[in-house]
């Protein structure tokens, strides 16, 4: 369905565009809907300021327990969303905490890229393989036809590369940057670099390119409203995704029935 401005419009009262934070098991999770999440990007675009977006699923959070960095790092992105279906139910139904909503990767970020079309936002697209950017770039622009490509640029680099890569960033006026780096790499990149980067809007998407270029199908609606998103990926990704899967998501719900709580990091 094309998106029009209605869809999109941000509010007057800056308050409503305000992400009320929680913390499920010790990771933030900000209870916002997709509509929300997409108006305080646009908010953020039009006031010129940074906001870096994370989303929170089950292997997040585990790892965030796992990794008393990683989880500091989280702490200090200005947006979490409730990625997976596992985290917005647990926090909904069993914490009672106020999520509204699964907001998720991929919709939102299509969401987003419609909204950046309508306003002439440029978008660059950074990670992943060389030839998955270029195609992911590409689908974009066919999906979106006047979507401003700002640039590309593979995931492949070294310590030395990294100033260059901000510097690409930068120069090429972006108002959005999707950073396609496995977990915890994207986001330490980001809060390593955040100060730096001129983008209004960053955010980590993980794997998304690969669904972009066409290279992973995205999981069916029905599927994702069932919240198996992740048994439909891990079936076309079992070497990758198996071990990730069938060790995290049981540990994420007996951490939640449980009652886990990690032991606190700095800033918490």
């Amino acid at each position: 369905m094309p998106i029009t401005a209605a869809d999109l419009t941000t509010s007057a009262d800056p308050a409503s565009l305000a992400a009320p934070r929680v913390h499920l098991m010790g990771v933030p999770v900000d209870g916002v809907t997709e509509t929300q999440a997409v108006g305080i990007c646009l908010d953020a675009i039009a006031q010129r300021r940074q906001v870096c977006i994370v989303p929170i699923n089950a292997s997040q959070t585990i790892l965030a327990h796992e990794n008393p960095n990683f989880r500091s790092v989280v702490q200090g992105f200005e947006l979490a969303l409730a990625d997976g279906k596992a985290v917005a139910w647990g926090a909904k139904w069993i914490k009672r905490l106020p999520i509204p909503e699964q907001v998720g990767l991929p919709p939102f970020v299509h969401r987003l890229l419609g909204a950046a079309e309508l306003y002439e936002y440029s978008v660059f697209f950074f990670g992943a393989e060389e030839e998955i950017v270029q195609q992911a770039a590409a689908r974009a622009r066919q999906r979106w036809p006047r979507l401003l490509i700002a640039g590309c640029r593979n995931g492949y680099f070294k310590p030395a590369d990294e100033a260059g890569i901000v510097a690409a960033v930068n120069d090429s006026r972006a108002s959005i940057l999707l950073v396609a780096l496995p977990s915890p790499m994207k986001e330490m990149w980001i809060a390593r670099h955040k100060r730096e980067l001129r983008a209004p809007i960053i955010v980590g998407v993980g794997g998304l390119f690969d669904v972009m270029a066409g290279k992973v199908r995205a999981a069916p609606e029905p599927i994702r409203k069932l919240g198996l998103e992740w048994v439909f990926r891990m079936v076309q990704e079992p070497q990758r995704l198996f071990k990730r899967y069938m060790t995290t998501t049981p540990l994420f719900v007996f951490r939640l029935l449980t009652g886990y709580e990690p032991p606190k990091v700095a800033g918490e």
